[in-house]
């Protein structure tokens, strides 16, 4: 009995100080803990992946470069390519603005343009002269000499001008006349405006020799971009003798200025007095005159347009010499 309570109060004894070691710190559980935490200590953690400030720096300067670029593109597109679109017809409107008052002054004279000295009007014109061009077809008459009213094509022809390089300019989508037409366009001018003031300051003893050598410039000048090597193909047409608005500029002008060209050489034989065989012989003069005119008819690829300038052109003057040669035959009889 004695070794059985002794066994028995060991045991109690043993289970109270294991039970009092779980309730005071540092107890097993604390053990536990602390063997747990060495073990995540000891256990290395993945690494993070962090972005160097190098990087950043590099992204944000890609996003700023890609949103000028965006700004860019948007100021280019909706301010700059028009500002210089419309820069680029800048020559072409100045050309005809000064063809379109030259050719007034010329047709109507300076009264008509305003011939106040000090005015800016009068500094543009002060170098035409005072024969108009119905004064010089009476100066140098022929028989192929052209009605006073076909001469109303001048301002005609600037109104078309100023009207295409206006839509080419301002119209939305790509511009209708490229860089060489409206070079073209204002080279011509400038040719027309000279021949124009050289021919003002014509008399009736005097023919300029500019008169015949000036003009043959403007055709060449004018049909330049009809000239030029174009395989497209419009309503089975070449594109140069499409009805279009740039090709119609370019062939009213051309045509009417080669008809101008081929007056102006006859003129120059019958009254320049330089060639001594043609002075005088209106005949000749005018039968040279209408070979030119039938080996320029006679050419492929002429559009509609310089068929109508052409037919009424001669027509005119046609019509000019049967009026006269009525007035001659009624005047007979009278």
């Amino acid at each position: 009995m004695l070794f059985l309570f002794r066994s028995l109060t060991i045991s109690f004894f043993v289970l109270a100080t294991s039970c009092w070691s779980f309730a005071l710190p540092g107890g097993f559980p604390h053990k536990l803990s602390s063997v747990s935490k060495s073990i995540q200590v000891k256990v290395n953690p993945r690494p993070s992946l962090k972005v160097s400030p190098k990087t950043t720096a590099l992204k944000t300067v890609a996003i700023d470069a890609d949103t000028v670029d965006a700004t860019l593109k948007i100021t280019d597109d909706t301010f700059l390519s028009r500002i210089i679109r419309i820069g680029n017809h800048i020559p072409a409107f100045g050309s005809i603005a000064y063809f379109g008052l030259i050719s007034m002054a010329s047709m109507m004279g300076m009264s008509s343009v305003g011939d106040t000295p000090g005015t800016l009007t009068y500094a543009l014109t002060k170098f035409v002269g005072s024969t108009t061009n119905s004064a010089f077809s009476a100066f140098f008459p022929s028989f192929i000499t052209p009605p006073n009213f076909i001469f109303l094509i001048w301002p005609f022809i600037s109104v078309v001008q100023l009207g295409t390089v206006a839509i080419s300019a301002l119209s939305p989508g790509k511009p209708v006349l490229s860089q060489d037409d409206l070079t073209s366009l204002s080279a011509a001018n400038v040719a027309a405006t000279g021949w124009l003031i050289v021919s003002s300051r014509a008399s009736a003893e005097v023919l300029p020799l500019g008169s015949f050598l000036v003009l043959p410039l403007v055709p060449i000048l004018s049909a330049f971009p009809l000239r030029r090597k174009d395989e497209d193909k419009v309503s089975g047409a070449s594109a140069s003798t499409a009805l279009t608005l740039r090709n119609f500029v370019f062939q009213v002008y051309s045509s009417f200025t080669t008809i101008a060209a081929f007056l102006a050489f006859a003129v120059e034989l019958q009254h320049g007095n330089r060639i001594p065989f043609f002075k005088g012989k209106g005949e000749i003069c005018a039968s040279i005159f209408l070979a030119l005119y039938t080996v320029t008819v006679g050419q492929a690829r002429r559009g509609v347009v310089k068929k109508v300038v052409n037919t009424g052109a001669i027509l005119g003057i046609f019509w000019k010499r049967l009026v006269e040669g009525m007035a001659g035959g009624l005047g007979g009889v009278g």
